[in-house]
């Protein structure tokens, strides 16, 4: 009995929506998608009813003749200003055009007819961001979360906004809450790799980046992430085998610098000059000093004092840290013969007022030597 009875429920349905598809042909097509029929159809009414006007308008929205479905949205909203569905398209209409401020008005609109829809508030966060209004977005995107705190993408926006305002702890105690609620969510794991990355967890960076083996293809951004995060480690040779694929896709200083940093802790030190020297060329950065000092230490390790006179140089040069004037001298008094020129080195070096006590302790002292030295030598003559 109950089956004749659903039986006969769907024949009415049937029969209903049948006779509804024949009375009303522009939902008919909206049903199956079919804006340009349907739009047609509504136009051929010529009547200005808010319901009319507002099909017509989504018609247009969907077929891209965004300045006709705008004006029909407005009109819709002057007969019915608490129109949500309207409003929603509007504002969503404005978004599309880059016009935040006005899709911002619409969704503000949303949240004063409904003050306790999580939904609106993330929208005027969204369109706030957007427009680089930033205190308006934490403000809307916090009151989103009082409100649905179990919202990730609210979550790892206001997470975002605090990164971007380098207050790193406050945006990975977000990307944390995210993590609770969804430790599987591919955008969850990689912004909470960047703040881990930036407050030095090393270790759970590469737990969370191992985390989308197989799910993902990490862009070179992540890649660099994940090859220093292994180094830093221990596990050099996971971090020169994802830094050697790398340099098919970004063959840039950084890649090169990171492979010289892991070749140096492997004690590969004609690999780990090779990168560093292409680091050196690649480089339009500040970093330059530090590539070329990192480059003299290995320089200086493999007794080839001239080249590390000559890096120490340079990364002084580019960088005016006092240290590697320092370095510079220390490799001077054991290459040349004439120790004048260590001498004058050191000299320079403590004209820098550098702060560092081992440094200038050991400076004065090689001074002091070096005069005696340099004394006797001429005695001697």
């Amino acid at each position: 009995m109950r089956r004749k009875l659903g039986l006969i429920t769907v024949w009415i349905f049937g029969i209903w929506c049948s006779g509804f598809t024949q009375a009303d042909p522009g939902q008919a097509a909206l049903e199956r998608q079919d804006f340009r029929t349907a739009l047609a159809y509504y136009q051929s009414l010529a009547d200005t009813q808010t319901t009319t006007l507002y099909r017509m308008a989504y018609c247009q929205n969907k077929l891209g003749q965004w300045k006709d479905a705008r004006e029909n949205y407005e009109r819709v909203i002057r007969q019915d200003t608490a129109m949500t569905p309207a409003l929603l398209q509007l504002g969503g209409l404005y978004e599309q055009e880059w016009n935040y401020p006005k899709a911002f008005l619409q969704y503000r609109r949303l949240v004063k007819l409904d003050p306790v829809n999580p939904t609106y508030y993330k929208l005027c966060g969204q369109v706030a961001e957007k427009a680089g209004i930033i205190l308006d977005a934490f403000h809307y995107y916090a009151q989103a979360r009082s409100l649905n705190p179990d919202d990730i993408d609210v979550l790892l926006s206001l997470g975002n906004l605090f990164a971007n305002n380098e207050q790193v702890k406050e945006a990975d105690s977000l990307f944390y809450l995210a993590f609770q609620l969804d430790s599987t969510n591919l955008q969850v794991l990689l912004q909470r790799a960047k703040t881990k990355y930036a407050l030095r967890d090393y270790a759970l960076v590469v737990k969370l980046l191992e985390r989308t083996r197989g799910r993902l293809d990490l862009n070179p951004y992540y890649q660099k992430m994940f090859g220093y995060a292994y180094l830093q480690i221990d596990s050099v040779d996971k971090a020169i085998h994802i830094l050697e694929n790398l340099l098919e896709k970004d063959d840039t200083e950084y890649t090169h610098y990171y492979l010289g940093m892991a070749y140096t802790v492997k004690e590969d030190p004609d690999k780990a000059i090779f990168h560093l020297e292409q680091a050196v060329q690649k480089s339009i950065s500040p970093n330059i000093g530090l590539y070329y000092a990192q480059l003299g230490l290995l320089c200086k390790q493999e007794n080839k004092w001239k080249e590390a006179i000559q890096n120490y140089d340079e990364a002084y040069a580019y960088s005016g840290v006092a240290k590697y004037l320092f370095f510079k001298a220390q490799v001077s008094d054991l290459y040349y013969k004439d120790k004048s020129i260590a001498l004058k080195l050191y000299q320079k070096y403590l004209a820098t007022a550098d702060a560092n006590v081992e440094y200038t302790s050991y400076a004065n002292d090689r001074i002091r030597y070096l005069k005696e030295f340099i004394h006797q030598s001429k005695s001697n003559q």
